[in-house]
């Protein structure tokens, strides 16, 4: 007789690494002053205090969205997986001021790719944290583990397991 057990997937076991996308401080959602990014309204992920202003891509993958703002940059990994990166806290309201993209919509990137550059000491001149989230869109069924420390671009940010709950057939 075949029964029908819940069990983990086998993809609980193989984790999705993200790069950093900046070189500087990684430090848990919790600790931001923005409660979107600190409840985890959006999902799960980090932030990096940046120490310098470029920002590159944490995946292989799609760009999906580039604000108009400059501000947020939307990617789809190769695996699937959708990334919010975001500069700064309320920087929508420089209106693309101290922010600079070199993507579009639909440019197909590499990991360590340039994607924006970010005046930090302007953003900071003009009253705004210029923190960098790295957000894990969709994130219900995922497992996020943020590796806090110094750390320079292209170095492992954080691992994302897939925890869904699948039917196995015995």
């Amino acid at each position: 007789m075949r029964l029908l057990r819940k069990r983990k997937s086998c993809n609980s076991t193989a984790g999705i690494y993200i790069a950093s996308p900046c070189d500087g401080e990684v430090l848990p959602l919790q600790e931001s002053k923005d409660p979107m990014f600190r409840d985890a309204v959006l999902g799960q992920g980090c932030f990096v205090y940046p120490k310098d202003d470029c920002i590159y891509a944490p995946v292989n993958g799609v760009v999906e969205a580039v604000f108009p703002t400059r501000h947020a940059i939307g990617i789809r990994s190769q695996s699937g997986l959708q990334l919010l990166l975001h500069f700064g806290i309320n920087t929508v309201q420089l209106n693309g001021l101290y922010m600079k993209t070199h993507v579009r919509k639909g440019d197909v990137i590499t990991e360590g790719k340039l994607l924006a550059e970010m005046n930090i000491a302007g953003v900071i001149k003009a009253g705004y944290d210029p923190d960098v989230y790295v957000i894990i869109l969709e994130s219900e069924h995922k497992k996020v583990t943020v590796f806090e420390r110094e750390v320079y671009h292209g170095e492992t940010l954080m691992e994302v397991r897939d925890t869904t709950e699948r039917m196995q057939i015995e």
